[in-house]
């Protein structure tokens, strides 16, 4: 009898653990209980008011060098935002590494003061940091809040074009 509750207590410890291994499995890999999405409705779907202004940063071991497009048109706005849109993204748990940063991309609304930064960390991981304003009714009043994220994401099935953004910074 005793041996029996043994073999029942050691099978049931080993399926706490295999389903403790497969749950870190999931998070750390696949991001399963983390913010999924492409950019559009994770990041861009944020900024109701849109953006004028865009700040690109070329980061090199000569030196960082900074470009400015101040009053951007809808379709300058859109060459640079389109790179971004569509990419699936998963948000990692650990920040990444910022020693490979190659370029920093503002979009801000000078009149609002919203702003989205995206650092390119490599090919397939960026990070991000925006500030959001938004609006919340309660019956007659009205809140302004700010919403304010900063995150790291996993490209899937998608990579970034640096020499789309090459280009881009050069016609700045």
């Amino acid at each position: 009898m005793v041996s029996r509750l043994n073999k029942r207590a050691l099978i049931i410890i080993i399926i706490i653990i295999c389903v403790y291994i497969s749950l870190n499995f999931l998070e750390d890999n696949i991001g399963f209980f983390y913010e999924r999405g492409t950019f559009e409705e994770l990041i861009f779907s944020n900024f109701e008011n849109g953006f004028n202004k865009i700040t690109m940063t070329k980061e090199s071991i000569k030196g960082d060098i900074t470009k400015e497009l101040r009053n951007a048109s809808k379709g300058q706005l859109n060459e640079i935002s389109s790179e971004f849109r569509d990419f699936k993204l998963i948000m990692q748990k650990n920040g990444g590494s910022y020693v490979d940063v190659n370029y920093r991309i503002i979009f801000s609304n000078t009149e609002t003061d919203e702003h989205l930064i995206i650092y390119t960390i490599n090919k397939r991981n960026l990070h991000v940091n925006m500030s959001a304003r938004y609006e919340e009714k309660d019956g007659k009043v009205i809140n302004r809040l700010v919403e304010n994220k900063d995150r790291t994401y996993k490209i899937w099935f998608d990579k970034i074009d640096y020499e789309f953004l090459a280009h881009y910074f050069e016609s700045l």
